[in-house]
């Protein structure tokens, strides 16, 4: 697995589009989905996608996106509060921080390598 980012090897645009998508995504369940649900089935269902066969550059977009999320937690939770939707505790806050932590570091330790085929893993589209 390559972690490096040579120009040549990495599509500009479809490094783009992925960043942009996984940031709407993410954006979208921090604001909208209770804190239970993504702790328990989002977050989990995010780390298994984790150790699928995924293009480097959506590891890169994932990897930005997760770190992204993490710097702006604040604000989107504020934002969630304006939209009424459930408040988040100190608490809450603190893990939904870890867990963002978490997925951003593993979106490389959780690549699989080609020789691993035969894992009769099933994404289980709960990832939003």
């Amino acid at each position: 697995m390559n972690k490096s980012l040579p120009s040549e090897a990495l599509s500009k645009a479809e490094y783009t589009n992925f960043l942009q998508h996984h940031t709407r995504r993410l954006s979208f369940i921090l604001k909208s989905h209770a804190v239970s649900r993504l702790l328990n089935k989002t977050f989990p269902a995010e780390y298994s996608y984790l150790t699928q066969h995924l293009s480097d550059e959506e590891r890169w977009a994932l990897s930005a996106a997760y770190d992204g999320m993490l710097k702006l937690l604040p604000e989107i939770l504020e934002e969630r509060s304006k939209m009424g939707t459930s408040p988040v505790s100190d608490d809450q806050q603190k893990n939904l921080e870890l867990a963002l932590s978490v997925l951003h570091r593993s979106v490389w330790n959780e690549a699989r390598r080609p020789d691993e085929e035969g894992d009769n893993h099933q994404d289980t589209g709960d990832r939003g």
